[in-house]
């Protein structure tokens, strides 16, 4: 595990805690696209139709959810584990999360190629098949993953890591994330909230993510709608 780029200055006692709230709809978006891709793969191993312009988009939509699940966990493996690491000690374990990292990685390949080769041949069972298969293999591991990482390990970045140090964390991800691409990240995980919890949750984010989910929320709409109906 690398050490951190700058030095860390652990939490005190009584000192705030760290806003956890884009890091938890991270989540959420996560465990609810990969959920989605899932159900949408059993449907075309199936025999459901898939046009050209659904192909392409399906295969998009895989690269951009893809990436965002690569770079979310690569930014924890290079930026974040380091700092808990650094501010927690021995009071945590990073390893298993690491190793489940590395699982991820081939499935995430095998989806994006998958995909792939629908958009010039929507019909071939094997690519289908392989969709079908790995999504269910990613929606299951994401699920037990972020369920044992918000267990174990929210309550060790509330308790040691400071408030300057997870803002630095979080600002590292973000200009490490292709600039491109915020018209899918941001509405896409803006989605995966409850409804209900949507204002709530909007009111925690900085203005940039609100003003930027306002701006591209319609393109990711019709974006979604071509692909999940």
């Amino acid at each position: 595990m690398s050490r951190p780029t700058t030095p860390v200055q652990p939490r005190r006692p009584g000192d705030p805690e760290p806003d956890l709230t884009i890091y938890g709809i991270a989540h959420l978006a996560m465990r609810h696209g990969a959920h989605e891709l899932a159900t949408l793969a059993q449907t075309l191993r199936d025999g459901a139709p898939l046009t050209p312009a659904r192909a392409k988009a399906l295969a998009e939509y895989v690269r951009l959810m893809t990436e965002e699940i690569h770079l979310h966990h690569h930014g924890e493996d290079t930026i974040g584990w380091p700092i808990i690491q650094a501010s927690a000690g021995h009071a945590v374990d990073l390893e298993p999360l690491t190793a489940d990292h590395d699982q991820l990685d081939p499935i995430l390949d095998r989806l994006r190629g998958a995909s792939a080769l629908l958009v010039t041949r929507p019909d071939d069972p094997a690519a289908r098949q392989t969709l079908a298969t790995d999504s269910i293999v990613l929606r299951d591991l994401l699920d037990e993953h972020i369920e044992e990482e918000e267990r174990d390990i929210f309550p060790i970045i509330r308790t040691y890591v400071s408030v300057a140090d997870f803002k630095g964390w979080e600002e590292q991800i973000m200009k490490n994330y292709p600039k491109k691409n915020l018209w899918f990240l941001i509405p896409w995980s803006v989605s995966a909230v409850p409804p209900a919890d949507v204002p709530a949750a909007l009111a925690l984010t900085p203005l940039a993510f609100r003003l930027a989910n306002r701006l591209f929320s319609g393109r990711y709409r019709r974006f979604h709608q071509l692909i999940f109906g």
